[in-house]
């Protein structure tokens, strides 16, 4: 891995692309609860992998502020368009209850939605997809809010919001780059987490 500390992301390293790359597609999230101007993102995109060329590309970037109802329609919306994608949510407390609703409500999908155990704090796991993108392996399709999408990567660990670099270590993990995730995290193990990555 080349992006080990400091700042992790370099805008200019994702590249930007016109329509959605071949591979292995799944949507992977972040999510909140409120709509208040203080509250954190609803984050997600529909990322595909291709294997043999080890290229992500992030499509349907989203980033949005609302109350939970509103984001479970857009979400089941979603699955009903793509019902053969898969759905993958970090397996935190509010998302491991997003989880058994959308079972619930799409009993047909209970092999396509997941929630992952996401190893080590939130650094460690960005660093992931940083090192990627240092050898320009990343794409984004442009619009939506792909420009947000990038302003938090590249402002990351700094800046304000980090629910798309959270939503992007879904990806990285759910797409068999656990070994990685594991490794970087071994790497940081023991060092001092800062207070807003607890």
């Amino acid at each position: 891995p080349q992006a080990l500390s400091g700042k992790p992301f370099d805008r200019a390293d994702f590249v930007a692309v016109d329509g959605m790359a071949a591979g292995r597609a799944a949507w992977c999230f972040d999510l909140a609860v409120k709509d208040t101007t203080r509250s954190d993102y609803n984050a997600w995109s529909r990322v595909t992998y291709d294997s043999r060329l080890h290229w992500l590309c992030f499509d349907r970037i989203t980033r949005r502020r609302q109350e939970w109802p509103r984001t479970k329609a857009d979400i089941l919306s979603l699955m009903d368009v793509y019902p053969d994608d898969d759905f993958v949510f970090d397996d935190a407390t509010f998302e491991l209850v997003a989880v058994q609703e959308f079972l619930y409500a799409r009993p047909h999908m209970r092999s396509r939605i997941h929630s992952l155990a996401m190893p080590g704090d939130k650094y460690s796991r960005a660093l992931v997809l940083a090192d990627r993108a240092k050898a320009h392996l990343v794409k984004y399709v442009e619009g939506g809010d792909s420009e947000a999408w990038l302003q938090e990567h590249d402002e990351f660990p700094g800046g304000t919001h980090d629910d798309c670099v959270d939503s992007s270590s879904v990806a990285t993990h759910w797409f068999g780059l656990p070994q990685e995730v594991d490794a970087l995290a071994k790497f940081r193990e023991g060092e001092a987490r800062p207070e807003s990555f607890e």
